[in-house]
């Protein structure tokens, strides 16, 4: 991940600059104020110095009866090996449950717990450990 920050235009030698962190090269750091941080920008594969539109999404029921599930998936070029997704499940904004992810090499997938028929997804991501 800090080849890329050090290779995004604007970042370049401010990485080594620790008086930035915060506001232009961290992972939390959302120098385009587009309301995603570095550390998500660099897991989409976006610009992070470019105020833009997340991935497209999407949002369909897949199975039948008990094995029903709620499927989101957000398609990206080839996720970074290196951060972790996790995504978590609600049907009414409270009581979040943990959803499968599988991360691939065409996006990200979470799947509902079994049962789910509507609800709330929110993806987290962090870097992997080493």
């Amino acid at each position: 991940m800090r080849r890329w920050m050090q290779s995004a235009a604007a970042f370049g030698a401010a990485v080594d600059d620790p008086g930035q962190e915060a506001t232009l090269w961290g992972d939390g750091a959302d120098p385009d104020l587009d309301g995603r941080t570095n550390l998500e920008e660099y897991a989409e594969g976006t610009d992070p110095l470019a105020a833009d539109a997340p991935p497209p999404a999407g949002l369909r029921l897949e199975g039948t009866g008990a094995a029903r599930t709620l499927v989101y998936e957000m398609p990206l070029a080839a996720p970074p090996a290196d951060v972790v997704w996790t995504a978590e499940f609600s049907a009414a904004l409270g009581g979040w449950q943990p959803a499968a992810v599988e991360a691939g090499s065409t996006g990200v997938r979470a799947v509902a717990p079994a049962g789910s028929a509507a609800g709330f997804v929110r993806f987290g991501v962090a870097r992997r450990a080493p």
